[in-house]
């Protein structure tokens, strides 16, 4: 997408830095890569290529090709990321985690996904903390992702403008 905004001058005033535009897009860039890694994804910023993803057929290989690589660069560090699965009736689940050798101290990559799309899900979030307490030195936090497919009549994405949030038809027992 090149000059995206150049004909709707109100959204050219809010515009910030080129350092903090370009690191929003790499956050979006990211996000939407993780959750279709069947698909090829490729980020050029001012003419330059900075991150190739190639089309793979698992989470896992995204997730370390996206996440891992360029947080803990040092090779060897994709067999420290474990894929577990579950399904049940009208819903299957995917967790992509990273063991305490590439923690951070901060959660800035812990990612739910619901359907393919990135949400703010506290109480998965609460799931993945306090199914790893105990397990990460040092108050660091886990790097790790979320990918719940559920059917459709069983969750709502409009509640909140950006459709960043989800009410579950049941809740999340």
């Amino acid at each position: 997408v090149e000059g995206l905004f150049d004909n709707l001058p109100a959204r050219k005033n809010f515009i910030k830095r080129p350092a903090s535009e370009a690191l929003a897009i790499s956050k979006t860039f990211i996000e939407k890569a993780l959750a279709f890694p069947q698909v090829n994804f490729s980020l050029y910023q001012d003419g330059r290529e900075k991150f190739i993803l190639p089309a793979t057929n698992s989470l896992k290989e995204r997730f370390i090709a996206a996440v891992i690589e360029e947080t803990a660069p040092t090779k060897g560090r994709g067999q420290h990321v474990h894929q577990i699965q579950g399904q049940d009736e009208g819903f299957s689940l995917e967790i992509v985690l990273g063991s305490p050798n590439i923690s951070r101290n901060d959660r800035r990559h812990q990612y739910i996904f619901t359907n393919g799309r990135r949400i703010q899900e506290y109480s998965f979030q609460q799931a993945l903390e306090y199914g790893s307490q105990g397990w990460f030195p040092n108050a660091s936090h886990l790097i790790g992702a979320v990918f719940l497919y559920i059917d459709g009549h069983l969750v709502d994405f409009n509640i909140h403008p950006a459709k960043r949030e989800a009410r579950f038809r049941d809740g999340l027992r």
